[in-house]
């Protein structure tokens, strides 16, 4: 519809080998009430708080035993967020801005406390473990050695979870270019546990991915294709098709 967005969210479920339309949210940014202080109208906030909620109860209507995990970027890092989602009593996994603040504070020059930074702050835990083979946007980096650092964050009364890690080369140099910075309202207690939030948190990128290659590729932005069954099936496709190009693009690169 000429004019409006839509904000839209699937299950691509491997149980019953189906995908199903969980939520669909048109909206308009020239709606003389878009963006209004909240009472007055609506804004980016609300569409994202309502999609989540709406995709959150879909999924354990239809899956009763399913524990939902919110896997969000940094625009997502918002505390009434975090209180929204630990209300939906399920979990999430978002990556910090750089300017969130941790309890740890320091005095300065004029003997005011000041909060320290969570990417500079010191957390609880230190583990490190060396990585046979470590792949990073195309590159292979052998005997990588990964540093994960986690501990807690209270935030109005909430303890929650914090990771934090940065891999190595052979030469000691950082591979990422900014140290990877997670919150959580899951339990932390162990490098298993940091590590596999960190691993879960990767899965946007192929998911990312994905659609990247829906919109670069087939023109998706340009779809006019009404029916849902055949968006259903050209999804799938696309998901297999892309899907296997990301699982397998460290070979497929090799040969022109």
């Amino acid at each position: 519809m000429n004019g409006y967005n839509t904000f839209n969210s699937i299950l691509i479920s491997d149980l019953d080998k189906q995908i199903h339309l969980l939520a669909s949210t048109p909206y308009s940014r020239s709606d003389p009430n878009y963006n209004q202080t909240i009472g007055a109208g609506f804004n980016h906030d609300d569409i994202v708080f309502n999609q989540i909620k709406q995709t959150d109860e879909t999924l354990k209507v239809q899956f009763p035993d399913l524990k939902v995990r919110h896997l969000l970027d940094r625009g997502h890092d918002d505390q009434a967020l975090f209180e929204f989602i630990d209300d939906l009593e399920s979990s999430f996994i978002v990556r910090v801005k750089s300017n969130r603040n941790s309890n740890e504070f320091i005095l300065d020059q004029k003997g005011k406390p000041q909060f320290v930074k969570l990417v500079n702050a010191t957390l609880e835990q230190t583990q490190e473990r060396v990585l046979e083979k470590f792949v990073w946007k195309n590159k292979v980096f052998q005997q990588a050695k990964m540093v994960i650092t986690w501990g807690k964050l209270i935030l109005k009364g909430k303890t929650h979870s914090v990771v934090k890690l940065q891999v190595f080369d052979r030469e000691k140099k950082a591979i990422f270019k900014d140290q990877m910075l997670l919150i959580t309202n899951e339990l932390v207690n162990s490098f298993e546990a940091a590590f596999e939030i960190y691993q879960a948190y990767l899965r946007r990128s192929k998911i990312e991915n994905v659609f990247k290659f829906l919109k670069d590729q087939l023109g998706w932005e340009e779809f006019r294709v009404r029916d849902f069954m055949v968006i259903r099936n050209i999804i799938t496709l696309c998901f297999f098709i892309a899907g296997y190009f990301y699982e397998n693009q460290h070979e497929m690169i090799k040969d022109p």
